[in-house]
């Protein structure tokens, strides 16, 4: 039961969290805009992979009848258009670190 089930949850869990955090933290959560309110990460072949396609998620919410495997197709667009793309899976976490530090310091000082 540990082997099976325990072990792998806990390193699932926080695995998972970290797929899913990028998809709509710090972006414009009050516009219906999905060019605003939802983020894409390009990254590469590796973390679309892992994330099974959710780094490219405002192509996702855009265009949702589109295959997975297809949305890398739009990204381009995205890149010019949308608010919230990031290269790089370290570029959006330095994002969040810097407001996650912003935001300490304001609740301390």
């Amino acid at each position: 039961m540990v082997r099976l089930w325990l072990l792998p949850f806990l390193v699932a869990m926080p695995l998972h969290f970290l797929v899913e955090l990028p998809e709509h933290i710090l972006c414009d959560t009050s516009s219906i805009d999905v060019l605003r309110n939802t983020r894409s990460i390009t990254g590469s072949w590796i973390t679309t992979w892992y994330t099974n396609g959710n780094n490219l998620h405002i192509e996702h919410h855009a265009a949702m009848n589109v295959p997975i495997n297809r949305l890398r197709e739009r990204h381009d667009d995205v890149r010019e258009f949308g608010v919230n793309v990031q290269r790089t899976y370290a570029e959006f976490f330095a994002i969040v670190a810097r407001e996650v530090w912003r935001n300490r310091k304001a609740a301390n000082g």
